[in-house]
């Protein structure tokens, strides 16, 4: 009757369900009957066969347990001593969890920290103990011990302790000790051929075929092993006739209460049903999903294995069917949202909750529902997630219950006002938003590096969050507000530049033309580089004359033109379009082809064409500074941070002496960017600079980033006397982050909160900056001594006594001797063509690029980001 049963409902059923192939056993009586219906594959149509091999997935975890508990009877394993007495080498992100953690919480899924981490550590003999070494990176998600939560990993550490105690890899093990003496036929790595069951996923109406599965070395938890049913089931036959394994079904941790009455036992699911107990385990990979349950007191199990399409329905009806006809037992009645809605604690409920494999959003719905979206974390998980917000209503207190079907149930546990964690089947622990984290962190981190004052924003999803601490003048001790405005420095040239994209754009201006096209005056030292240079070499600083030079001409509406008429004087440092120097100067050449060009001052046009028709909050002249509530610098003076005294001067505007504005309205002319393409040729690379060790590019006025994966960013940064402002972009994303601040040395400030806001929401890696080999490269130290010049500063090299050298720089001007940019440090061989500095400052060393050689081969110029040349 069960076979007749069988083989005529499964082909309706995986019809009915859109199933591609599966596989059903019934273990009764101690006799096991089979049925196959559907394809294995797809695209070439083979049929399923009752000897088919399908993927188990996470069923594999019952078999590691038996083999773990295999140790247990035989003496060798303590499951309530830590995991170190076997593993001595077994590390966790958190050093106190992993010391105590046992092999019992590992079987029983409350050891706590992150379950869904897939390391690929290749397929070799020791791909389990390359997975377990790299668990040095899993985090805490609850403490050892206090709450079940579903772990992959754990079993991976299980599997290990088998390798160990029985000192043969895994896969080898398995076979040896369950496989070959029940005479089952499996397959321990991915099961290729004629046989082989392949996983599909939907793509539109279409079910294809799985390519790549992902990395497999966690085979313990479940990455590969399959068989068909009926050798599952003649596993499972086993555990029910043998007294060895009993202790695998006692509850070990009683679930949290999501309407199923469920606990765990060693490695088995337990289900209190009428009727009976009810053990057993469901796994799923990518296209695969795999299904076995069994009422030990009747000797009756099922096992449903699949590859592709929704087969929990067909399971449902499976059990339901067969369990009520051979064992007597019925399942619960699942939980539905009830007629009476019960109100949902929103603001207890709302955050974002992050386990390894999944982040999941939790935002306010109509009528004091919520609405809760999956994110996938790993390629697996994003595989199998749909990304679609559901609705849920209250079940009961602290209970979610889904409004549609499926009608899924979350727990929210833990905490005081606001829910710590998640549960769905994992503990997903609530995480801070960026914008809380800000909020939180941001007066503690300027506090200890000792920053004055600082406004953070940041635009993600078109909207801009922001956040401020610290005073605007130590002095008086008025405190920084969202409001407030801060200088901010060279970002001002790629509003500069904006302006001069607009001329292009209405076709004004031709960037590959001299610039005395628009300005006959224009004059250099030297003629024939004055007689040249375009504004594109302007934008890109390849113009190559001095760069720091701060003119004083005023500050009226003549101050550009009489800056410009002073540049007759400017040294040609690099040949025009030769070699990236950082040239302020040139922007101011940029500012007054603006002026000519609209007939207006800069600072109008700047005002009339950006900040006022963005509604931004900004000051374009000095003389606006009085209507808004203004940082003052800081810079040192006799041991501290004092206000400074002195202002750089307005002439050199365009390149970033006067514009102030806050962090917001700062993302707010860069969301204008990212809104229309008005401007993406800025975003072009124009000129690749020397490499100092962190890749890049430089635009139109941007500088282009390199986040590596072909990922790129924008931005720019920028510094007067005592203010220092920072901008980064990533456009794919939309995602950008400003922060402005007004003294002290705010780069460790920034760093952390770049690593936070562009991985939370830009998915990009932060390139880690160049530190000393520990072997320098050999320097040629007679081709690299000498004098060196720019605008800015002599440079002073001269050996040292490790064979390296010493760099002394001496500021030539007022600002970066207020800067303090000046000292002498020692450099070593970085690469045959850069050394960089022994010492560094805020996690930073300083790279110098040897560039170019004169007749006698000595290295023609020092480039740091500025060219200084040989004298």
């Amino acid at each position: 009757m069960i076979t007749e049963w069988i083989n005529r409902r499964l082909p309706e059923l995986i019809e009915e369900h859109g199933i591609v192939g599966a596989q059903l056993a019934v273990l009764h009586n101690g006799e096991i009957v089979d049925a196959a219906a559907g394809v294995l594959n797809a695209e070439t149509g083979e049929k399923v066969t009752t000897g088919s091999l399908f993927q188990l997935a996470s069923i594999t975890k019952i078999w590691t347990a038996t083999l773990v508990q295999e140790l247990v009877n035989e003496g060798l394993l303590d499951l309530d001593r830590p995991v170190r007495d076997v593993l001595p080498q077994f590390r966790l992100a958190d050093e106190g969890a992993a010391q105590v953690i046992t092999p019992r919480q590992l079987l029983s899924h409350t050891a706590g920290f992150e379950g869904d981490l897939f390391f690929d550590t290749g397929t070799g003999d020791d791909a389990v103990e390359k997975f377990v070494e790299r668990l040095v990176e899993a985090q805490q998600v609850t403490p050892p011990g206090a709450l079940w939560s579903y772990c992959n990993s754990g079993f991976s550490v299980l599997g290990r302790i088998v390798e160990v105690l029985r000192g043969k890899p895994f896969n080898a093990v398995l076979r040896e000790r369950l496989a070959t003496p029940l005479g089952l036929t499996i397959a321990t790595t991915i099961a290729e051929g004629s046989e082989a069951a392949a996983g599909h996923l939907a793509h539109g109406e279409v079910m294809s075929p799985v390519s790549d599965y992902g990395p497999t070395s966690d085979w313990p938890a479940g990455s590969a092993l399959a068989m068909s049913a009926r050798d599952l089931l003649t596993f499972v036959r086993m555990h029910l006739e043998s007294s060895e394994f009993a202790a695998m079904r006692q509850p070990q941790v009683v679930l949290p209460d999501l309407g199923d009455r469920s606990s765990w036992g060693l490695g088995w699911m337990l289900l209190d049903r009428a009727g009976g107990v009810v053990i057993g385990h469901n796994g799923a990979n990518k296209g695969l999903a795999s299904y076995l349950w069994a009422v030990p007191a009747a000797g009756v199990a099922v096992a449903l294995l699949t590859n592709g399409g929704d087969a929990q329905p067909v399971f449902d009806e499976v059990c339901q069917h067969l369990f009520s006809e051979l064992a007597g037992v019925h399942p619960l009645e699942p939980p539905k949202p009830p007629v009476v809605a019960v109100p949902v604690n929103v603001e207890r409920a709302v955050g974002v909750y992050r386990c390894a494999g999944y982040d999941v959003h939790v935002t306010p719905g109509d009528a004091g529902r919520v609405l809760v979206r999956y994110a996938g974390r790993t390629d697996l998980t994003a595989a199998v997630t749909k990304g679609e917000p559901r609705e849920f209503t209250g079940l009961r207190d602290d209970v979610l219950i889904a409004v549609e079907e499926p009608h899924r149930v979350l727990a929210l546990l833990g905490g005081d006002e606001r829910a710590r964690w998640l549960y769905f089947g994992q503990a997903a622990e609530r995480i801070e938003t960026p914008a809380e984290w800000i909020t939180r962190r941001l007066p503690g981190l300027i506090e200890h590096h000792g920053v004055v004052g600082a406004q953070v924003a940041v635009l993600h999803d078109g909207e801009i969050f922001d956040a401020a601490a610290g005073v605007l003048n130590n002095e008086t001790g008025e405190r920084v507000t969202a409001d407030s405005i801060f200088q901010v420095g060279s970002i001002t040239k790629v509003w500069t530049a904006t302006l001069v994209q607009e001329l292009v754009n209405e076709g004004l201006l031709d960037l590959d033309r001299p610039v005395r096209d628009v300005l006959p005056e224009f004059r250099l030292a030297d003629e024939e580089a004055a007689r040249i240079i375009t504004p594109r070499q302007l934008l890109s600083h390849t113009a190559g004359f001095e760069g720091d030079l701060w003119f004083d001409t005023g500050s009226g509406d003549d101050m550009l033109e009489k800056y410009v008429e002073r540049l007759a004087s400017a040294v040609q440092e690099t040949p025009p379009g030769e070699l990236y120097t950082y040239c302020n100067a040139g922007y101011v050449v940029l500012g007054r082809i603006v002026e000519v060009l609209r007939g207006k001052p800069y600072g109008v046009v700047l005002r009339e064409r950006l900040v006022d028709p963005h509604g931004l909050r900004a000051a374009t002249r000095r003389s606006e500074y009085p209507q808004h509530q203004v940082a003052d610098g800081h810079l040192p003076r006799d041991g501290e941070l004092r206000p400074v005294e002195h202002q750089m001067t307005e002439s050199v505007a365009p390149a970033g002496s006067v514009l102030a504005t806050t962090a917001r309205d700062l993302l707010g002319f860069v969301r204008m960017h990212l809104d229309t393409s008005e401007f993406d040729a800025m975003q072009q690379p124009q000129v690749t600079p020397p490499d100092f060790g962190v890749g890049g590019e430089q635009g139109l006025g941007w500088a282009l980033q390199d986040y590596g994966d072909g990922r790129t960013g924008i931005g720019h940064s920028g510094t007067t006397l005592g203010f220092k402002a920072y901008l980064r972009v990533v456009p794919d994303s939309g995602v950008a982050i400003a922060v402005l601040t007004n003294g002290g040395e705010p780069w460790p400030v920034v760093w952390k909160l770049y690593q936070r806001v562009l991985a939370e929401f830009a998915g990009v890696r932060l390139l880690e900056f160049p530190t000393p080999p520990a072997e320098p490269v050999p320097v040629d130290v007679e081709k690299v001594v000498g004098v060196y010049r720019c605008a800015a500063h002599d440079v002073h090299v001269r050996p040292s006594e490790s064979g390296g050298v010493m760099v002394r720089f001496e500021a030539r001007d007022h600002v970066f001797a207020a800067l303090g940019m000046s000292g002498e440090h020692e450099y070593i061989g970085y690469r045959d063509d850069a050394l960089i500095a022994v010492e560094g400052e805020n996690g930073y060393h300083q790279v110098i690029v040897l560039c170019g050689r004169d007749e006698q081969d000595r290295v023609r110029w020092l480039h740091w980001g500025r060219a200084a040349a040989r004298l």
